[in-house]
């Protein structure tokens, strides 16, 4: 295991023993719910490939862009919602007709999915 992967491991140990048996407002059970899961991500990121840390990446760019993360929340509901391949690309067509492809993408991949 790569050393600054474990170091982000072993500062989320660290606060999950700090909090232990001690009440939080909702507020700090938030606050302390994101770094924990930013120390998990980056612990994780640590330990990828650098062609899977290269994909994160673009995923990351899709799910921090509200525009980006609607449309692929509403891609990966449609995907599950029917049996039928035809209907999904139906459904999937009519989205990008209401949504269009997310201006996260790039004009060269906007051209390819279109």
């Amino acid at each position: 295991m790569q050393k600054k992967a474990l170091s982000y491991i072993e500062q989320a140990r660290n606060l999950l023993y700090s909090i232990q048996e001690q009440p939080q407002s909702d507020e700090e059970r938030e606050k302390l719910s994101l770094e924990l899961a930013s120390l998990i991500l980056q612990a994780a990121q640590n330990l990828l490939p650098l062609s899977e840390g290269v994909r994160a990446a673009k995923l990351t760019k899709f799910l921090v862009n509200p525009e980006s993360r609607a449309f692929i929340l509403g891609l990966i509901d449609l995907s599950f919602r029917s049996s039928s391949e035809e209907k999904t690309a139906e459904t999937i067509l009519h989205l990008l007709e209401q949504t269009g492809l997310p201006s996260i993408f790039t004009k060269l991949r906007r051209l390819n999915l279109l």
